[in-house]
């Protein structure tokens, strides 16, 4: 594929995340309230809410929700596209050595596979369903933010951003996951339900942003480096 056409494709992405997440803040603004834990509140509670109530229709306690449920589907659906385009695409970019070949390859099903499992949620509202396809999207997200870790840090032709900014991506997911894991032993050990909760809604939405903002980052890093070397084959 043409370079000009793959930088053009990368800073596309990196517009569509930003929209998507645009379109979440204004969601939030306009959600009327309500959670599972609290039960009837007022706009979004970033302790007890999590981004999926977003796009419940009626809301927890009952509301309607008209204005916030189509935005946070059209940005989930925006970043779905994004996840699979971007992952059809960056695999190309590490054919020169087997091992790292087959590290995108595989980190590429995954990101696809989350991409899809992230719509799924959007049709499947009902519990424990809903909650098991949020799972199994996270567990796959991160198998792939690991693989294309590995990949990255094994390939030298890209610039550090792009590398630290995947390694940093799979922090975070690592720190979520060991949160969630503590306040899953905390209930079960007769604490607290409500630690777990909280710490499950409020590591979601941090870790979707920093999600979002991280691969923001490494569209626009791809997209310089895309420009770089057409500099140098001219």
């Amino acid at each position: 594929m043409d370079r000009k056409v793959l930088r053009n494709i990368f800073i596309a992405i990196a517009s569509l995340i930003v929209i998507a997440l645009l379109f979440e803040i204004v969601a939030m603004v306009y959600f009327p309230g309500g959670n599972h834990v609290t039960g009837d509140t007022e706009g979004f509670d970033f302790i007890y809410n999590t981004l999926t109530d977003l796009g419940r229709d009626p809301t927890p306690s009952g509301k309607p929700n008209l204005i916030s449920r189509p935005l946070y589907r059209i940005a989930i659906f925006y970043m779905s596209f994004f996840s699979i385009v971007y992952h059809s695409i960056i695999w190309k970019f590490f054919t020169k050595n087997k091992l790292t070949k087959y590290l995108s390859i595989a980190g590429s099903f995954f990101g696809i596979a989350q991409a899809g499992l992230y719509i799924g949620v959007l049709f499947v509202e009902k519990h424990p369903e809903h909650n098991q396809l949020i799972e199994a999207a996270a567990g796959s997200l991160i198998l792939s933010v690991l693989l294309y870790t590995i990949a990255f840090f094994r390939n030298k032709d890209f610039h550090k951003i792009n590398k630290w900014t995947y390694f940093s991506i799979f922090c975070v997911a690592i720190i979520y996951a060991i949160v969630i894991l503590i306040g899953f032993l905390i209930v079960n050990s007769g604490g607290s339900n409500v630690i777990f909760v909280t710490s499950q809604r409020i590591g979601h939405t941090l870790f979707s942003w920093c999600l979002k903002i991280s691969f923001t980052i490494q569209s626009v890093a791809i997209y310089y480096f895309l420009k770089q070397k057409e500099v140098v084959a001219a």
